[in-house]
């Protein structure tokens, strides 16, 4: 994924999930709801402000389908 791509996260704030598709990684969906109905096969990254550089490299490389997504998200913001 582009540099450029990780910058338009950077501003991602504390629990919101960041949908992004794999086909086309200019193609993310931010929203701060856990339960919206993403899209299958995207690769899912689940981010807060504070943990975007440390994470997305190990994060991203992950193709979730829908389901694995959504329960990742719902695992993530419940530790965050």
């Amino acid at each position: 994924m582009a540099t450029k791509d990780w910058k338009k996260l950077g501003n991602i704030k504390d629990g919101e999930v960041a949908f992004i598709n794999k086909k086309n990684s200019n193609s993310i969906h931010i929203t701060d709801d856990s339960s919206y109905d993403a899209p299958n096969q995207y690769d899912v990254v689940v981010l807060s402000s504070k943990t975007i550089r440390k994470d997305t490299k190990t994060l991203y490389r992950k193709t979730l389908n829908k389901s694995q997504a959504l329960k990742f998200a719902r695992a993530y913001m419940r530790k965050h």
